[in-house]
């Protein structure tokens, strides 16, 4: 196979050769553990036992001290360190395989043995941007050995491809810490609205600021507010020019998205006056999947815009008048 010079658009500063185009059959085999059948494992054991339906989350299976000493022993099982791949159902989730005592469900959960040209952290950031070789546009739910073997993929030297994987793991830490915190936060958020609002059959919270002590008031929505509908436009008569339309697709959770790829626009408001939103009119999603729960808010900055039938906006009656 003729190798293409290649490099990418950004690198480390020293990094000057051209990446090496090759297939992972070049650089490795594709290996497997020994087949466990269903009569091997039990709910509870010694040993997890991985299947995929739960590889890279909580086993379900487990099988024998000995059964999983004898078949380490004598067939292939994976080093610390290698990176594990689903080859079903959802193609190419990985695990790193962490040295503990784990089997792992055979030609369902692969690993590449390679040699000594790429190292696995590496290899564990490629497996997140790969295209597997004769599954890419089909329906094919199974990573057979020849996708993996004739896969395509661009190798720079070992040097560096320990500084990327070393830059990448950082950022992985990262993004880790930072769902941690948001998950946190998503957690307090849900306790203060459990809290801040009154229950059934109250009329204060549990929780309030300092200072405020009144009952709160029961109302309806429509004592303070108008709920308008938009108007039925023509989808055939969209324009990629004039003003913006807000359809349901643009009403996310707490925000308008206009990018390009579904902000449509209509030539003029002429006639469609009582259409034209106003600035801190409330979108509401009034069907779909987030019917009622997804909303957002209209910025002075995003007008003009009109309203779309199905796409419906409250207006505060005070601030009308």
């Amino acid at each position: 196979m003729a190798e293409k010079a290649k490099a990418p658009a950004i690198r480390f500063k020293g990094f000057v050769d051209s990446w090496e185009q090759r297939k992972l059959g070049d650089i490795g085999s594709v290996s497997m553990c020994k087949r466990i059948f269903k009569e091997q494992t039990s709910d509870t054991g010694d040993v997890p036992f991985y299947k995929i339906g739960t590889f890279g989350s909580n086993p379900d299976a487990f099988i024998p001290k000995q059964l999983f000493e004898e078949y380490k022993s004598k067939f292939s099982y994976p080093e610390k360190g290698d990176i594990l791949i689903s080859a079903s159902g959802s193609i190419g989730r990985t695990v790193e395989f962490s040295g503990d005592d784990e089997y792992f469900q055979d030609s369902n959960i692969i690993w590449l043995k390679h040699n000594n040209e790429v190292i696995n952290p590496f290899l564990k950031q490629l497996y997140s941007v790969i295209k597997w070789n004769g599954i890419e546009g089909t329906t094919i739910k199974r990573l057979y050995n020849e996708n993996v073997l004739k896969t395509e993929l661009m190798l720079p030297s070992v040097e560096e491809q320990n500084v990327i994987s070393d830059y990448l793991y950082k950022l992985d830490n990262l993004i880790t810490l930072h769902q941690r915190k948001f998950n946190k936060l998503q957690n307090v958020k849900k306790a203060m609205l459990e809290k801040m609002f009154p229950k059934n059959g109250s009329n204060i919270p549990e929780i309030r600021f300092a200072g405020f002590t009144d009952a709160w008031e029961q109302r309806k929505f429509g004592d303070e507010n108008d709920l308008i509908t938009g108007y039925p436009f023509e989808s055939d008569n969209f324009s990629e020019d004039g003003i913006k339309l807000v359809r349901g697709m643009n009403v996310k959770r707490g925000y308008l998205d206009f990018s390009e790829e579904i902000c449509m626009r209509w030539n003029s408001s002429f006639g469609l006056e009582n259409y034209l939103l106003s600035d801190n009119d409330i979108l509401i999603q009034m069907d779909g999947a987030l019917i009622g729960k997804s909303y957002a808010k209209i910025k002075e900055n995003q007008l003009p815009a009109l309203l779309v039938q199905r796409g419906n906006k409250s207006e505060n009656k005070k601030r009308k008048s």
